[in-house]
């Protein structure tokens, strides 16, 4: 009886293998890892070039790549999150909420538990937008680049304004009320005022307001309004956004009717930290 080992040739005879990449076969376990919601978080984006993507991962499985070594890999994910977002993957799609342009300005694309406003009252989306912000992110530091503190006042002030706001400019804002945590790191412009400067004082404000300036998006319409930070004695407390008006006309302008963005972070929970860290 002949060894297996006896029938091979030797190295000198061997003609090494090419692998052959199958683009149909791979754009289509693609579009199947995409739909059952895999882990790489910031790469797959509506309208990607398929194929392209696809030998990109292709070359890099032949090149023996780990996945931490390459630019859509699972990077520092820990078990529970990873299962929390397979989950909410299976209930309701993949989303993803913090985006950037291609210039790198930075939106948020309000998605996540929208069903929850579909057919209410604007009161009704009131008393929807206090319980969400009461359940995710009260007494809680919300952010991971630029962090705040939410508490109840913070909650009074986000669902009863002091000042009017049009009635379609509010209603965005209750939507976005998801995506506090989102809304924090989409902040750009950062600046710090004396307090007072609208003319009102606080009097637990201590080394002036930060303020930043954000974009939204609601329903396919573009906002941006101003996260307003107050500096107390027990530190940063998020006090409100206001000055919200529709810019979609701007985004449009500037980036055109089909705009091309990167994601870079999944819908809120995951980035809302304990106040003690």
């Amino acid at each position: 009886m002949k060894l297996v080992n006896e029938t091979r040739q030797s190295e000198a005879e061997t003609v090494a293998l090419k692998p052959v990449f199958d683009v149909d076969a791979a754009e289509a376990a693609f579009q199947k890892f995409v739909d059952k919601g895999g882990y790489y978080e910031g790469w797959y984006n509506d309208g990607i070039d398929v194929e392209s993507e696809a030998e990109t991962v292709a070359q890099d499985v032949l090149a023996g790549k780990k996945a931490n070594e390459v630019s859509y890999g699972r990077q520092d994910i820990d078990p529970e999150s990873i299962q929390r977002g397979r989950k909410s993957v299976r209930e309701h799609g993949r989303r993803y909420a913090l985006c950037e342009f291609e210039d790198g300005q930075r939106f948020v694309d309000v998605k996540t538990e929208q069903s929850q406003f579909d057919g209410l009252s604007t009161k009704e989306k009131t008393d929807l937008a206090t319980k969400i912000i009461k359940s995710k992110f009260q007494s809680k530091v919300i952010g991971l680049e630029n962090k705040a503190f939410v508490n109840g006042v913070t909650i009074d002030e986000y669902t009863h304004p002091s000042k009017h706001v049009d009635e379609d400019l509010y209603v965005a804002k209750m939507h976005a009320s998801t995506e506090l945590d989102n809304l924090m790191d989409a902040g750009f412009n950062f600046r710090v005022e004396a307090d007072g400067l609208y003319g009102h004082k606080h009097p637990s404000a201590v080394g002036g307001f930060g303020y930043f300036d954000v974009i939204f998006r609601v329903s396919g319409e573009y906002y941006q309004g101003v996260i307003n930070i107050e500096n107390n004695q027990r530190g940063k407390r998020l006090k409100d956004i206001t000055k919200i008006r529709n810019i979609t006309e701007d985004v449009t302008s500037q980036y055109g009717d089909n705009p091309k963005y990167a994601f870079l972070r999944d819908v809120s929970m995951d980035s809302i930290l304990d106040p003690d860290e």
